[in-house]
């Protein structure tokens, strides 16, 4: 029960005093250019994040994470397609130290040592036909894997580099589609095929249904080519390729290769463009500058397949099985043999199996005729679908690396949870040695390299740790965590990406002569990517517990942190690699945000205590499970940590044995979730969120001003957030289950002004609901609460208007008054439980807030 808090003296608010946590430290925010404005960055508010807090998907359908992602990355970051090249062959460079590396010379090392390779006439023969084969893009998948799987293959015993040696996985590209990989988050179940996937070799073979004992040769030429054997999960997945067809010829090979760039190729923009480019039609700008860049490519190759090329053979995977690898390029010989060349003649143009007529010139036909498709998405929003299933997959996966090939052109794309980074795209075919270093790198790639954690998990391993993980806590004592199922999984790209998963903690044998060995215990284990410059959710809670000693209201009602750790990942490494990143052209990003500096995200694991839903109760229970979370929430603002994200799933109760033998199980409300608080006076911070959850957003944080940035956030927006689980719980829930067709369904969405105005309806309207059969009392009283807050909304829209409240043209800006507020909602309160005839609520009034008679309708 909530304690009495009459007679306590409050310690003093930690200011700036407070110290720093030693893993993210403290860093001031930047001032812009408006002087004193408001020093916090809006969010996005339709992304993936949003709509996922605001468990607003209803299915995992694309046409559901479409737009949210999309917007994940309007604003993504740019870079030079030679970045990237450079990044990476330092990652697998053996020096230990990479500051001293040359990074030019490195790049043209490599590019030097890859040459030879573009001399390979099975390399050339493939690239060959994948210019020229008829069809749509499916018919460049098996050419395409064959020619890159050859390179691989040349590229595993390659010298003249000073990378270390290819990775002993024997990576492969492999057709995925038409099949379907599944993500499962809570009840929805996502299905996805990405065209073309790069795996291991074990990966291959475990999917390879009858064909597993098949060797690498027989997967890169032939197995691979053909996913009709095939059941990847997205744990197997290493990298997603994202394939358009726009032209129906490529120019084929050049006749000779060189070190130096051919042509670079604009990144697509951002901002609203990226609607603009279905079928892979890179929007009016990036197409003019393609073509702008292909007027001075070089002539082709100096030979050309006459007549018919017959494409790969698609035959059963058994004709396979008895075969070499020359054998599989029988198609290939066959046209080589048939094929004359004319040199040097610029009268000859290739013709294509069942073609008639030449290649048509890319340099006024670009975006010419587009294929038929099963869908008009941008293939950028494709390729970010992939890599937030891959993200999602497992609590392991820190970052996902795609690309996007439109044509004969790729583009590298990186996500993390910071958000995205696009290369300038490069030819693949004019300008082979530099698609061929990049696989050069990724062939050396590590799993770390590919985004896998070391400390969480392993390629391949499924959704959570097999084994289990083992963590110091401050005692030194070694706990070790075995994982059972997840509480929370959620589809998201960007952002914290919190997922919370059940599991068992076990503790070493006491070091206590005499004193027993702890039981094993069962914890809810939070991984997510905070913001660097928040302060650390272990050292705020901490915090809360220091308060708790003198403040009864805080003391068992915050959650205990059993251990915790950041495992080493900050998505600030690759872009401090990467060096020179601009903002897509066409982003939109506000003023406020462009003023400040992207902050990183950090891993971050904490072992909690395992706590109920708040909802497991019902009645009095639940009642004062919510007036223990509030009254606590009240005195940790006090005190100076300011929650910011009150909601249904951070109110939670613990549930302990009673003291007394046969005597009822203890009910007490937790206050969880603290990663999002800021320490008044300390935590400076730059984050791109604006923090809450929609559904229980104060109304006047559902604007426009407030997403941009130009409304702090104050004690009685939380405050409102609360009043909020109420209606959501008493007219939604019975017990921990959600009632069929439940009212209120629109204010799960990730647009805060469509929850306004749902939110702003329903006030108007609150007389026309009826509460589920559970809560038919408690609604009562609920409701004349929700019309206090309605009388104090009507209040201040009217002093905005009263000229007393205006300073000069503007309106004041509101001073944090959090005992006045505090109070008046315990009149408030007290009127509600009083006309709904609900004593004990009354009994829950702080003893030292003193509250008289007054109508609400005065108040």
């Amino acid at each position: 029960m909530t304690k009495s808090s009459s007679s306590r003296a409050r310690p003093r608010s930690p200011g700036a005093s407070l110290p720093s946590d030693p893993t993210t430290p403290n860093k001031r925010r930047k001032v812009t250019s408006d002087g004193d404005s408001l020093q916090s960055t809006p969010s996005n508010r339709a992304g993936s994040a949003s709509k996922a807090a605001s468990d607003a998907y209803r299915d995992m359908h694309v046409s559901d994470v479409e737009h949210p992602t999309a917007n994940d990355i309007q604003d993504h970051s740019q870079c030079d397609f030679d970045q990237f090249l450079k990044t990476f062959l330092v990652r697998c460079h053996p020096s230990k130290d990479r500051q001293a590396i040359d990074k030019d010379a490195l790049l043209k090392k490599c590019l030097e040592a890859v040459l030879p390779i573009c001399r390979d006439e099975d390399l050339l023969d493939y690239l060959t036909l994948y210019c020229t084969v008829d069809g749509d893009e499916k018919t460049r998948y098996a050419p395409f894997v064959q020619a890159f799987n050859r390179s691989l293959q040349k590229l595993q015993t390659i010298k003249g580099h000073p990378l270390r040696k290819a990775h002993p996985s024997q990576y492969l590209f492999h057709r995925n589609d038409p099949n379907l990989l599944d993500g499962t988050y809570g009840r929805l179940t996502s299905k996805r095929k990405p065209d073309v996937v790069l795996v291991t070799f074990a990966a291959a073979q475990r999917s390879a249904g009858d064909y597993q004992d098949a060797d690498w040769t027989e997967f890169a030429y032939k197995i691979g080519t053909n996913a009709s054997q095939t059941t990847f999960q997205w744990t197997d997945i290493l990298m997603s390729l994202e394939f358009k067809r726009n032209m129906a010829k490529l120019k084929g090979p050049r006749a000779k290769y060189t070190t130096e760039l051919q042509q670079s190729v604009a990144a697509a923009p951002g901002g609203a463009d990226i609607y603009k480019c279905p079928n892979g039609k890179l929007t009016v700008a990036a197409a003019a500058a393609f073509t702008r860049a292909s007027a001075s490519m070089p002539p082709p190759r100096p030979y050309a397949t006459k007549g018919k090329a017959k494409t790969v053979s698609t035959e059963s995977h058994r004709s396979v099985r008895a075969t070499t690898t020359k054998s599989t390029l029988v198609s290939i010989e066959a046209a080589r043999a048939k094929e004359k060349t004319t040199h040097g003649s610029a009268s000859r143009t290739p013709t294509i199996s069942g073609g008639s007529g030449p290649v048509p010139s890319r340099h006024s036909s670009y975006l010419g005729k587009t294929s038929s498709s099963s869908s008009d998405r941008p293939p950028m929003v494709q390729c970010a679908i992939y890599a937030a299933e891959r993200l999602c997959s497992s609590i392991a996966v820190n970052h996902a690396i795609n690309l996007l090939i439109v044509d004969d052109v790729a583009w590298v794309w990186w996500y993390d949870r910071a958000g995205a980074i696009q290369s300038t795209g490069v030819n693949i075919i004019q300008d082979l040695p530099r698609f061929l270093v990049l696989l050069l790198a990724m062939q050396r790639f590590s799993f770390e390299d590919w985004g896998v954690n070391p400390e969480l998990g392993k390629a391949g391993t499924g959704a959570l740790p097999h084994e289990p993980l083992t963590l110091t806590n401050d005692k030194g004592e070694k706990i070790t965590i075995y994982f059972e199922e997840d509480i929370s999984n959620r589809y998201t790209l960007r952002g914290r990406a919190t997922r919370v998963i059940s599991a068992v903690a076990k503790f070493p044998p006491s070091q206590t002569p005499g004193e027993p060995t702890p039981k094993d215990r069962p914890v809810a284990v939070k991984v997510y990517y905070p913001d660097e410059t928040r302060q650390n959710e272990v050292t705020i809670v901490k915090m809360a517990q220091t308060a708790a000693v003198s403040i009864p209201d805080i003391e068992g009602h915050i959650p205990e942190i059993i251990v915790a750790c950041d495992p080493g990942y900050s998505t600030g490494t690759i872009r401090a690699e990467l060096g020179d990143l601009w903002l897509a052209p066409g982003a939109n990003v506000p003023k406020l945000l462009r003023d400040l500096a992207r902050p990183a995200r950090v891993l971050r694991v904490i072992v909690f205590e395992k706590l109920q839903p708040i909802v497991s109760q019902s009645g009095p229970a639940f009642l004062t499970a919510w007036v223990e979370c509030l009254r606590c929430h009240y005195e940790l603002w006090a005190f100076g940590i300011e929650h910011r994200d009150p909601s249904l799933d951070n109110t939670m109760v613990r549930v302990t044995d009673s003291d007394v033998p046969g005597g009822k199980p203890i009910i007490s409300g937790v206050m969880n979730d603290w990663d999002l608080a800021n320490i008044r006076d300390t935590s400076q911070h730059t984050g791109l969120e604006r923090t809450g959850t929609l559904p229980f957003q104060a109304l006047e944080l559902l604007t426009h001003k407030y997403w941009q940035g130009e409304i702090e956030r104050l004690y009685r927006h939380d405050l409102e957030a609360l009043i909020w689980v109420l209606p959501w719980v008493f007219l939604r829930m019975n017990g921990e289950s959600t009632i069929e067709n439940p009212p209120l369904q629109e204010w799960q969405t990730n647009d805060y002004q469509i929850c306004y105005d749902k939110k702003n309806t329903f006030l108007a309207n609150m007389q026309t609901y009826q509460a589920s059969p559970p809560w038919k009392i408690e609604w009562q009283w609920s409701g004349q609460l929700l019309r206090w807050l309605k009388l104090e909304k009507t209040r201040r829209e009217y002093l905005a208007t009263d000229f007393d409240a205006w300073n000069g043209g503007q309106l004041a800006k509101e001073r944090d008054d959090w005992k006045a507020e505090y109070k008046k909602f315990w009149q408030g309160y007290k009127d509600a439980a009083t006309r709904a005839s609900l004593e004990y609520l009354v009994a829950l009034i702080p003893s030292h807030i003193k509250v008289g008679d007054v109508e609400m309708g005065s108040i």
